[in-house]
């Protein structure tokens, strides 16, 4: 007789997370996984960026800020994968630095 307490129970916040979506943009299961959440958000306008980039910071030749844009996709999408339980300190170190360059051109990623 539990499954009908079930269903209500979840429609019940199923409700409450559409109406945070609407007035918020976001609902609060976004704030228990909030890297992730960014980096769902990223990623593909960050592709769609690399691909059709027309210029470049003026410190970058294209093909250096293509290598830099590549850098930041790949820790988005090892963030989406999440595969942190089998991560080598070299591929943190790798992760780490896709995210420093994210943050150090943040204000770069414009047409």
């Amino acid at each position: 007789m539990r499954f009908p307490y079930n269903i209500i129970y979840f429609f019940r916040y199923e409700i409450k997370y559409f109406f945070q979506r609407i007035f918020r943009g976001y609902d609060d299961r976004a704030i228990w996984d909030l890297d992730y959440y960014i980096a769902t958000k990223v990623i593909k306008p960050l592709k769609h960026f690399r691909a059709c980039v027309c210029g470049t910071p003026i410190s970058f030749t294209e093909t250096e800020w293509h290598a830099v844009l590549d850098k930041m996709i790949y820790s988005m999408e090892f963030t989406i994968e999440e595969n942190y339980s089998i991560m080598s300190a070299a591929e943190r170190s790798r992760i780490d630095e896709g995210f420093f360059l994210f943050g150090r051109h943040f204000q770069s990623l414009w047409y």
